[in-house]
C-alpha cells in the first residue's frame, strides 16, 4: 500500500472553478473542462477546525505528467465507475497556465450515459482530482490558517461529481480506514504547532539579541558623553 498522502480537491463550476462542457462530435459525447486549479485554497483537511489548507502551485504536477501516467476518469470517485483512461486514448490531460485542462470521450456504458443525461440537465457539475503529494512547505504567516504549498504531486484520477455548490475538499480516505485519516490529520496539527512554536521561539531570540546589541550600544554611547 502507498503510504502517500492522498488528497481530494472538488470544485463547481457556480464559483467559476474548475469546470467542463459537454460537446458532441459524430454524435458522441465529449466533456472538456479542467480537473485542477492552481493557487485554489481547499477547505480544511483535518475536517474538524485545525485550520490546515492544501494550495497547488503553478507546475506541480509537470514531473508526473512528463512519465505519462496512466491516469483514470472516475464518476465521483467510484473505481467502479470508470469512464476512461489515459492508456485507451479517452482521457487527456495537459498542463496549462491556470491548472490541468481535460478532454474525455467517455466509454459507452450506463455510467458513462448516465453521466452524459446528469451533465445535460444540470445535476453533475463539478470537477475534481485524486493525487498523492510528494513534496510541500508550509506557510505560517497566517496566525491561524496554515497553508501547505504543494509543489509536486501524483495525479491518478479525475472525477466529474455531482456535487451542487463550490466547494473545495480534502480528505486522506482513499485505500485507508478512517483511523488512519485521523492520524494523518493529527500528525499535520502536532506539524504546525511545532513549526509555529520554533517560529516564535526564534522570534523571541532574534527580539532579545536585537535588545542586547541596542542596550550595548547604548551603553557605549552614554561612556563617551
Amino acid at each position: 500500500m502507498d503510504k502517500r498522502i492522498v488528497t481530494y480537491i472538488t470544485a463547481d463550476i457556480s464559483k467559476e472553478q474548475c469546470h467542463f462542457d459537454l460537446f458532441e462530435e459524430e454524435g458522441l459525447p465529449i466533456l472538456r473542462g479542467q480537473a485542477v486549479l492552481y493557487n485554489a485554497v481547499s477547505s480544511d483537511i483535518t475536517g474538524n477546525g485545525g485550520e490546515i489548507y492544501d494550495v497547488f502551485l503553478p507546475g506541480a504536477f509537470d514531473a508526473c505528467l512528463d512519465t505519462q501516467p496512466d491516469i483514470f476518469a472516475l464518476y465521483n470517485h467510484n473505481w467502479d465507475c470508470p469512464l476512461g483512461r489515459v492508456s485507451n486514448g479517452r482521457l487527456k490531460i495537459n498542463a496549462s497556465e491556470r491548472g490541468l485542462d481535460v478532454e474525455l470521450r467517455p466509454s459507452n456504458t450506463s455510467t458513462a450515459r448516465d453521466l452524459v443525461e446528469l451533465v445535460k440537465d444540470g445535476t453533475v457539475r463539478g470537477m475534481s482530482f485524486g493525487a498523492y503529494i510528494n513534496e510541500f512547505d508550509w506557510d505560517l504567516s497566517d496566525r491561524t490558517r496554515s497553508y501547505r504549498r504543494i509543489t509536486n504531486a501524483d495525479i491518478f484520477e479525475v472525477t466529474f461529481t455531482p456535487i451542487p455548490s463550490f466547494k473545495e475538499t480534502s480528505a486522506e480516505v482513499v485505500r485507508r480506514s478512517t483511523e488512519e485519516a485521523e492520524h494523518e490529520a493529527d500528525r499535520l496539527r502536532a506539524e504546525v504547532e511545532a513549526l509555529r512554536e520554533r517560529r516564535e521561539s526564534y522570534s523571541k531570540r532574534l527580539t532579545a539579541a536585537k535588545w542586547k546589541s541596542l542596550e550595548g550600544r547604548l551603553e557605549r554611547a552614554r561612556k563617551k558623553i
